[in-house]
């Protein structure tokens, strides 16, 4: 049963005049009306502060009665006995407002008769989303001319659809992102063009332009493109990428680049153009297209002052440097950024050891661009010597055109570098360093020829008494393994009670070569791990130098112990499959390869890296080889 205060609407259900009359009057009468209880009226008001479920699901309801919306309107003003203007302006737990959800639902009557009255126009919710954003997300172009009908003046207009919300969108951009044409060509046309530059160089979010790539909208994206940039100022930079950097991501430029040329200049917030961005990801086709319509982009600086090129140096991206390079052009003067450092700088100082050995071999790189200096006075073996990049170190020593000692602005040779920042005791890194700079003929000049007074800093990456530790465990294992196998030898011993008595309790195959190998290297081991721990126990006397010197001579008992106990385990295996001579000669060339290997290493281990002699020095070098590979793989680690 209908309340006998209620006001009665007489309309038709297709009169699209007598609906908003009649619920405009309706509406005006609730507005007057007094709901207020005189007992507990602000209390009341306070706690209810939340939109009814019944009024939310009179706005949702499918049929849009905008009757029935009124008349729960009015139901819930009496319940909660609350005026109308204060249950209109009730939100949902989000934040969302009656014309929020009339929007969202596409619900433009109730939205008209809202916004006829000026209610909830600029009410954000809680991500400071207009009515507005919510239509243009929900795809519901009816609600935003509701919406913009409000609006006379074109200033105003423009201000209200340039709000941004929490993220930065503005309505345009909800738009885009909802891949909603219809709705992206009326916010678009009831802007002024001369506010749309508005989006490229103040607005705190991405360009819609970068959206429209982003969502891969080709029609909002060549709507556009069709938008000139404003006459009456240079745009150098914009907020949030720039469409092209988008496309770059997409790997798809041609339509952007053909169509909006000016688009390759513009930089991000840190001034980094498309051609920056497309060396930075290695996007070799981009970069080539963009050269090939202006060098000019080339020579841009990003805020680091940083060129296109020495970015795709940084990153090692060699293709994309090939293309560079085909500008014409001397290279050492045209590739400097703001710190004097050419591309084989950048490229020695990130440890891009593929990158420098390509260069070093590019017929533009000259001996000038390989010992220039930057404004420090530092050449790029220098910088690969401050990071310690070994493989980067290793290609530019091998160089015949590299002038070893070269010194910078500080004095010091790359050499004087590696050990001027030095760890007592040093590290592989800075010994491996030492030693490649050494065989090539670098000269520690600094070093040798100036008292210094400051010492080399405890090297916190290497701890002796942990070493120990686990050289001792070593040592113990092997002594224990070759001291059972001095009385389980290979074929067993005679019984105690064997007809001849001089030979009970003998071992069966004492008169075998092999059993004589055996022994022999099974006691040259047990032996070695012995004096091993023995000396391993003279660590803790607090004195560094003397503990590291111990470590160093325990380990070399330790190695041999290790050496000669395989060479035991082969003699004691061959012996004991001695009567089937295939299976002998396998296990034999497999314990021969394994204990070539071992000695391998340790040679490779104790060599003398740094030797002057010609033999040894090739020798050297491949050791050198070896370890890297070994230890370090086939790239440095950026540091």
């Amino acid at each position: 049963m209908r309340n006998s205060d209620q006001v009665e609407i007489p309309m038709k259900a297709n009169d699209s005049i007598s609906w908003k009359v009649a619920c405009y009057e309706k509406l005006q009468e609730l507005l007057k009306k007094q709901f207020r209880s005189s007992v507990n009226q602000t209390q009341i008001g306070v706690i209810n502060d939340s939109m009814s479920y019944e009024l939310y699901n009179a706005v949702v309801d499918e049929h849009e009665d905008v009757n029935k919306f009124l008349d729960v309107l009015e139901k819930v003003c009496r319940e909660k006995q609350l005026d109308c203007s204060t249950i209109i302006y009730q939100a949902t737990p989000s934040g969302d407002s009656l014309l929020h959800v009339a929007a969202e639902y596409g619900r433009t009557r109730i939205a008209e008769l809202l916004v006829d009255n000026n209610f909830l126009l600029i009410v954000t919710n809680k991500r400071k989303d207009t009515a507005l954003h919510v239509a243009a997300r929900a795809k519901s172009i009816e609600a935003m001319k509701v919406i913009l009908s409000k609006f006379d003046d074109a200033s105003s207009k423009n201000n209200f659809i340039m709000l941004p919300n929490k993220v930065g969108n503005t309505a345009l951009h909800e738009a885009i992102i909802s891949k909603d044409p219809e709705g992206f060509a009326f916010i678009l046309s009831e802007q002024s063009e001369s506010t749309l530059s508005f989006y490229w160089d103040t607005h705190p979010a991405d360009s819609p332009m970068y959206v429209a790539v982003q969502s891969g909208n080709a029609e909002i994206l060549r709507r556009l493109l069709q938008i000139p940039f404003p006459s009456d100022r240079v745009i150098y930079k914009s907020r949030g990428n720039s469409p092209l950097h988008a496309a770059i991501s997409e790997r798809n430029i041609d339509e952007i680049v053909d169509k909006k040329e000016e688009l390759m200049f513009l930089g991000d917030e840190n001034e980094s153009t498309p051609l920056h961005y497309a060396a930075l990801t290695g996007y070799v086709e981009g970069v080539r297209k963009l050269l090939n319509k202006s060098t000019l982009v080339a020579f841009q600086q990003n805020a680091n002052a940083n060129l296109p090129i020495h970015v795709a140096c940084g990153e090692g991206r060699v293709r994309v440097v090939k293309e560079f390079l085909r500008i014409q052009g001397p290279c050492t003067s045209l590739w400097l950024n703001n710190e004097g450092r050419n591309i084989l700088h950048i490229a020695a100082m990130r440890g891009k050891n593929s990158m420098v050995k390509y260069l070093l071999k590019h017929p533009k790189i000259d001996s000038k661009t390989v010992n220039e200096k930057d404004l420090n006075g530092d050449t790029p073996l220098h910088l690969a010597s401050r990071k310690l990049h070994l493989w980067t170190l290793l290609h530019l020593s091998r160089d015949k055109r590299i002038k070893m000692n070269l010194v910078n602005d500080q004095g010091l040779t790359a050499r004087d570098i590696v050990r001027s920042q030095r760890n007592f005791p040093m590290t592989r890194r800075e010994l491996g360093a030492d030693v490649i700079l050494g065989i090539a003929g670098g000269a520690a000049r600094a070093i040798e020829n100036k008292q210094r007074q400051s010492q080399p800093v405890a090297n916190k990456e290497w701890n002796v008494n942990d070493g120990a530790n686990t050289l001792i465990i070593v040592a113990v294992l092997v002594a224990t393994v070759t001291f059972a196998a001095g009385f389980t030898v290979p074929g067993g011993l005679y019984s105690s009670d064997d007809s001849v008595p001089k030979e009970r309790g003998m071992a069966v195959l004492t008169d075998q070569t092999l059993f004589k190998i055996f022994m022999v290297f099974n006691t040259i081991s047990m032996y070695c791990s012995t004096i091993g721990s023995v000396i391993l126990t003279w660590m803790h006397l607090g004195d560094r130098r003397f503990s590291l010197r111990a470590f160093y001579i325990s380990r070399a008992f330790v190695n041999w112990a290790l050496i000669t106990m395989t060479v035991a385990f082969m003699a004691a295996i061959r012996l004991v499959v001695s009567n089937n001579d295939l299976f002998a000669d396998l296990i034999s060339a497999i314990a021969f390869i394994f204990i070539f290997l071992n000695l391998c290493l340790w040679f490779i281990g104790h060599f003398p890296l740094g030797s002057r002699l010609p033999i040894l020095r090739q020798v050297g070098e491949l050791s050198l080889w070896i370890v890297l590979i070994l230890f370090y793989g086939t790239k440095d680690d950026v540091v």
